[in-house]
């Protein structure tokens, strides 16, 4: 009985330590990375890389004069201006003012329609079937915005170099019905304070001292000759492993982009035939952003934006790494958030500053 009563205590006893000490890690570090709590959030590259000192929490607010559609809240209205695009279009980054469609409309004046794209298809073909079904004649539009993150132009205009059937068409009223059912979700798991997280930020903290990835994290973690965030680790740059590892594919494939070129000129050419103006807006990855202010960077340059600037377009390039590049240049902090892949209000305003929204003649 003795023995017996000495084995339970002892594993009663391992058991509330490791309680306390998941417990403790929970209360000290963890919590704050992934339970956000009361409107709270931080970007997925802190929560999932586990580092806390490039945790910049945030709410989302909306302080801006005037505020734009979405395609699932469409009803009737008039927009002049059409968005389509990825995460950043729908404002993932979180925090003040994230959605830069009402920093297009507050600057302008204009009504601004964010359309999601359509399942399983590109943004290219999303707009050539807005175009053909109707879409766009309906809502009014003049400009169109096709927003892509840079990292993903690769896999999806690259690599297998498309053929776009540009003729493509839906049926109006179903169309409009597909649209108000589509939604972007970003969802963030809730967790117990006992969860795998405590070991693996145990893991990293350690990690990271010896490796930019921890080894074996999709996040990595890497110095900068300044502060250029106001986190308190203000020096560090995460980004995620798409950011590189998709530059040697694309510096490669450099022949392919005058392709993608010539397809975006096509969209234009059709859009300019109902008086609508294309803009193509990459959203810079922020390893490409930030990689000259790396302390001896050892990851390859990316030559996307570079390359791209060269080509003859008929359509208007919002060069992000350019207008973002200068901003940082000249000092500015926070231009993305320290703790998340997408930029922050500060950028899509400076971005939008330097976009002129012309008309057709």
């Amino acid at each position: 009985m003795n023995k017996h009563r000495k084995w339970t205590i002892a594993v009663l006893a391992v058991l509330a330590l490791f309680l306390l000490l998941n417990y403790a890690i929970w209360k000290l570090y963890t919590q704050d990375l992934l339970d956000h709590g009361d409107g709270w959030m931080v970007g997925d590259l802190a929560r999932t890389g586990y580092i806390p000192g490039s945790r910049q929490p945030r709410k989302n607010t909306d302080t801006l004069p005037r505020r734009h559609i979405k395609s699932s809240e469409y009803a009737g209205q008039q927009a002049t201006v059409v968005t389509v695009g990825d995460s950043f279009s729908n404002g993932i980054g979180g925090g003040e003012n994230r959605f830069y469609q009402d920093w297009i409309a507050s600057l302008n004046g204009f009504d601004v329609l964010n359309v999601q794209p359509l399942p399983s298809v590109t943004e290219i073909d999303t707009i050539a079937i807005l175009l053909n079904s109707g879409y766009l004649k309906q809502v009014g539009a003049k400009h169109v915005v096709m927003e892509v993150v840079a990292r993903e132009i690769y896999p999806t205009y690259l690599q297998w170099q498309k053929k776009f059937d540009f003729d493509e068409t839906r049926d109006l009223k179903s169309l409009n019905s597909l649209l108000a059912k589509l939604r972007w979700e970003h969802r963030v798991p809730k967790v117990a304070f006992v969860n795998s997280g405590n070991l693996k930020f145990v893991f990293n903290t350690l990690a990271y001292r010896f490796d930019d990835n921890a080894f074996f994290s999709d996040v990595f973690s890497a110095r900068l000759d300044r502060p250029m965030f106001t986190a308190p680790e203000g020096d560090r740059l995460l980004f995620y492993r798409n950011d590189i590892e998709y530059v040697a594919a694309i510096n490669t494939r450099l022949d392919r982009l005058e392709k993608l070129n010539a397809d975006l000129n096509a969209l234009a050419d059709r859009l300019a035939q109902q008086g609508i103006r294309l803009y193509f807006m990459p959203a810079v990855d922020k390893y490409d952003l930030y990689a000259g202010f790396l302390v001896d960077n050892p990851y390859p340059k990316n030559a996307f934006f570079e390359s791209f600037r060269k080509l003859d377009k008929r359509y208007t390039f919002i060069d992000t790494k350019g207008i973002l590049l200068r901003e940082l240049e000249s000092g500015k902090k926070d231009i993305f958030h320290a703790d998340d892949t997408h930029w922050n209000w500060k950028a899509s305003r400076r971005i939008f500053e330097n976009v002129g929204f012309q008309p057709l003649r």
